[in-house]
């Protein structure tokens, strides 16, 4: 497995018992997810939707229409967690296999 950003810091922020802060480390790499190719906003309200599925997924602020959804941090849970909520909100089935072949 290979990080798929790093983020650089002073020092590593710790907790009151001298441990790394996994919360604090967990909110910074949300914050510095990089978009690929910058920000291209959804162009419908079908597109908006799935980019707030895979923003909500992600813990993201905001996905675009070029955005890889592996380079900002998805994997095969959180594949299928937006497959599920494709189904929901769309009404139809989506494999978790269409994330993989198509990540953007």
């Amino acid at each position: 497995m290979v990080p798929s950003f790093f983020v650089e810091l002073d020092s590593l922020p710790l907790t009151p018992a001298g441990k790394p802060d996994r919360n604090t480390l967990a909110l910074l790499g949300r914050q510095a997810t990089p978009a690929l190719e910058g920000y291209v906003a959804p162009r419908d309200e079908q597109e908006r939707l799935l980019a707030n599925i895979f923003s909500d997924v992600l813990s993201i602020d905001r996905v675009g229409i070029a955005d890889d959804f592996f380079r900002l941090g998805g994997h095969s849970l959180s594949a299928t967690r937006v497959v599920s909520r494709i189904q929901k909100v769309f009404g139809v089935q989506c494999p978790v296999k269409s994330i993989f072949e198509h990540p953007r």
